[in-house]
C-alpha cells in the first residue's frame, strides 16, 4: 500500500471520528421499532382538559406541546373502543412511548392520587390482555377522576397508528378491568384488603391457564381461581359473587388466543420492569437530523494541518 492510499484511509478516519453518532452508525442502529409513525412521544389528550387543566398536564409529564404528537379523546371515543357508556367528560391522558422490541409493557400512574379506582398494575394487566407490546405509558389527570377510561386513549391512539388491537382482546380487557375495579370499591373500607394482592392473584390465573396442558371445563377454572385466592389469603375476604366473577372472567382467558404463545408473559415481565422506578418520565424524542455537527473547529483544523504536512509532500511527488 502506497504513502498515498496510507494517508487518504487515515483522513477518511479523521472526519468520520468528527460525524455525530447517529450519523455514523446509522446501519448499526439497534432500534426494532422502524415504524416512522412512532417517531415522537404521542398524547392521547382527554378533550376536556383545555386551558389551566391542559397546562398542568404538560407540567405532570415534563414535556413541552412541541415535543409531542397529540390526539384528542372525546367522552364519545369510549363507546365507539369499549362498551362503555361515554361520560360526561374526557380528562385523564396518557402520553405513550413506543420502544424496542423485549421492553415488555410498562406502566406510570404520575396521579396516582387522582385516579381513585384503577391500579398501576390493573392498568398493565388491561393492556397485556389487550394486546399492546413493547410500551411505556404515563398515565396522568389534572383532577380526580375513576380512571376507567384512561385506556380507551391508548387503543385509539394504536388504532389511528395502524395497530389497531383485536377487539375480541379489547373487550377481556374491558371486562378485566370493571371486575377488579368492582371489587376493589367494594373493599376499599377494608383494611383487610388490598389491592395489590388482587393483582398477584389474577397474574396467578392467568400463568396456571396458560400452563395447563388440556382444555379446562369450567370446574377446572373455578378450582384455579379459588387456589389463587387462598393462596393470598383473600378466599375469606371475596364474597360468592365476587369469586364468581373472577371464574367468569378465567373463562373468557380460556376462551380467548391470549396464551397461545408466551407474549403475554415477556410483555408483562420486560426489560422495562428493570428499569429506575425513579425515572417517571419521559425523555421528548427530538430529530437531529438537521442538527448541526458537533465539531470542534480549532481541533478539527490544527489536526487537518498536522496531517496536510505529509500529504502534499506525497502530492506533489
Amino acid at each position: 500500500m502506497t504513502k498515498r492510499s496510507i494517508t487518504i484511509i487515515l483522513c477518511s478516519l479523521l472526519l468520520l471520528s468528527f460525524l455525530p453518532s447517529s450519523v455514523r452508525a446509522e446501519s448499526d442502529d439497534s432500534e426494532v421499532n422502524e415504524n416512522s409513525e412512532w417517531n415522537q412521544l404521542v398524547l392521547a389528550k382527554g378533550e376536556d382538559s383545555t386551558g389551566d387543566k391542559e397546562d398542568k398536564l404538560f407540567e405532570i409529564f415534563g414535556v413541552e406541546k412541541d415535543d409531542v404528537e397529540i390526539i384528542e379523546v372525546a367522552s364519545t371515543d369510549i363507546s365507539k373502543y369499549t362498551d362503555r357508556s361515554p361520560g360526561i367528560f374526557s380528562y385523564s391522558s396518557t402520553l405513550i412511548e413506543k420502544k424496542n422490541k423485549g421492553y415488555g409493557v410498562k406502566v406510570s400512574v404520575l396521579t396516582p392520587d387522582d385516579i381513585t379506582s384503577v391500579t398501576k398494575e390493573q392498568y398493565k394487566n388491561a393492556l397485556v390482555t389487550a394486546g399492546a407490546k413493547d410500551v411505556h405509558a404515563y398515565i396522568a389527570t389534572p383532577t380526580s377522576v375513576t380512571g376507567t377510561a384512561a385506556l380507551t386513549g391508548i387503543y385509539k391512539v394504536f388504532d389511528e397508528k395502524g395497530e389497531a388491537f383485536n377487539q375480541d382482546r379489547v373487550d377481556l380487557a374491558e371486562t378485566e378491568i370493571d371486575t377488579l375495579v368492582d371489587i376493589n370499591e367494594a373493599h376499599e373500607d377494608d383494611a383487610d384488603y388490598k389491592a395489590a394482592t388482587l393483582d398477584k392473584v389474577l397474574l396467578q390465573i392467568k400463568t396456571d391457564i396458560a400452563e395447563a396442558d388440556k382444555d379446562l371445563d369450567k370446574k377446572a377454572l373455578e378450582t384455579i381461581v379459588k387456589e389463587a385466592l387462598s393462596a393470598e389469603k383473600l378466599d375469606n375476604i371475596l364474597d360468592d359473587d365476587e369469586v364468581t366473577s373472577l371464574v367468569d372472567l378465567a373463562i373468557l382467558y380460556e376462551d380467548s388466543d391470549m396464551f397461545e404463545d408466551d407474549t403475554w408473559k415477556e410483555q408483562l415481565k420486560g426489560d422495562g420492569d428493570q428499569e429506575d422506578e425513579t425515572a417517571k418520565k419521559p425523555a421528548p424524542k427530538t430529530d437531529t437530523s438537521d442538527a448541526d455537527l458537533p465539531i470542534d473547529i480549532d481541533a478539527f483544523l490544527s489536526t487537518l494541518a498536522t496531517m496536510l504536512k505529509y500529504i502534499l509532500p506525497v502530492a506533489h511527488e
